[in-house]
């Protein structure tokens, strides 16, 4: 090895060291929808907070900066710690110790959340950032955006992509066209169809969509009611219940 060139090898080599024995990777997974509303941010919490149930440990990110923050959602804004604008300056390598002191913890999971009234995220520090939760974490959550580069710039460094579609037409219409281009950064993609009454036939929407696995999940009225409460989802309602059985899916890989 020489110097200066192999610097940065030398750089990760130490830090390696000073982690301890690498862990296995974790499952790192994208939610994102196809039209706004469809529940995207909703089920990246839900998800992060029943796997964080199960004793698993979990880092949820926030990819929207426009969406108002996941703190607001989880009832959290107060909370103390850090969020995504003091990670702008970040490059390189990301010491996963150094991650997990700075993020906020609630109920079980950690959280990097998005700034009200910043300019967007630092995404010359996304990898880094995702990099070093990977190594610290058995699960990545991040909630991205459907618009801008991030979710061309994180998609790839993800092991599942989740689709988040509702049965109205502009709906499935969008996320047909979303999930091929979703497949070209992530092949391994999953859909989940939030069945509202008064949309069209959850069959017809599936079958669009076919041959991706579909997962559908229930209306819940109770959702914005909690979260106009500072209430974070439920993890025990029938929602959660599907949410459930489709952590055991993304976590085991199995379609």
């Amino acid at each position: 090895m020489r110097l200066p060139e192999g610097e940065r090898w030398l750089i990760d080599r130490l830090l390696d060291g000073g982690a301890g024995p690498r862990p296995a990777p974790a499952t790192v997974v994208a939610v994102t929808p196809s039209v706004g509303g469809a529940g995207a941010s909703t089920l990246a919490v839900t998800l992060s907070l029943l796997a964080a149930q199960r004793g698993m440990t979990v880092t949820l990110v926030d990819g929207d900066s426009r969406g108002g923050g996941l703190d607001v959602l989880l009832g959290a804004e107060d909370a103390a710690g850090a969020r995504w604008s003091e990670f702008a300056q970040v490059r390189g390598r990301l010491a996963p110790a150094a991650l997990e002191q700075a993020l906020p913890q609630v109920q079980g999971v950690r959280l990097l959340s998005a700034d009200r009234g910043s300019d967007g995220l630092p995404s010359g520090a996304c990898a880094t950032v995702i990099a070093a939760a990977e190594r610290c974490s058995d699960l990545v959550v991040i909630d991205l955006p459907r618009d801008g580069e991030l979710p061309s710039t994180l998609l790839p460094l993800c092991s599942r992509a989740v689709l988040v579609a509702t049965n109205h037409v502009r709906s499935a219409a969008a996320a047909s066209a979303a999930a091929r281009w979703i497949e070209l950064q992530c092949p391994d993609i999953r859909v989940v169809l939030r069945h509202d009454p008064r949309g069209v036939s959850p069959d017809a929407v599936a079958d669009a969509l076919a041959p991706r696995t579909v997962t559908r999940v229930p209306h819940s009225s109770a959702l914005p009611k909690r979260a106009n409460a500072g209430d974070p989802p439920s993890v025990r309602d029938a929602y959660a219940k599907e949410c459930s059985r489709l952590l055991d899916r993304l976590v085991s890989g199995e379609s």
